[in-house]
């Protein structure tokens, strides 16, 4: 699947597979993709939720969207996405732990004692 998006005067497809984070920046929003390429957009990150749907990407703050396959890690509430780490909010750790379970079909809670 792919999506398309308008990029100075421009209509480019982007391949869902290839889009690694998606970034609110003032009155743009930036997708970065595996190849480190941006590409600035005038679609608001709730815009991209409803495009993207809610398998392979999870809202982690109020300005970034991430692709949960290319998460490689996450610390102290910091994914690192690669050559990319974001910031992940309290509003948002729940869901994003949530999504891990069900995406990559594991248990990120811990076990109390």
């Amino acid at each position: 699947m792919s999506c398309f998006i308008f990029n100075r005067n421009k209509l480019i497809r982007i391949p869902m597979k290839d889009i690694v984070l998606i970034k609110a920046a003032g009155p743009f929003t930036n997708i970065y993709t595996v190849n480190g390429e941006k590409y600035p957009t005038n679609l608001t990150l709730k815009e991209f939720e409803e495009i993207l749907g809610d398998k392979e990407f999870c809202r982690v703050h109020r300005s970034s969207i991430i692709a949960l396959p290319r998460i490689q890690s996450i610390e102290a509430r910091v994914v690192d996405l690669g050559d990319r780490q974001v910031a992940v909010s309290r509003t948002y750790y729940p869901l994003l732990l949530s999504k891990i379970d069900k995406f990559f079909k594991v248990k990120t809670k811990k076990k109390k004692k």
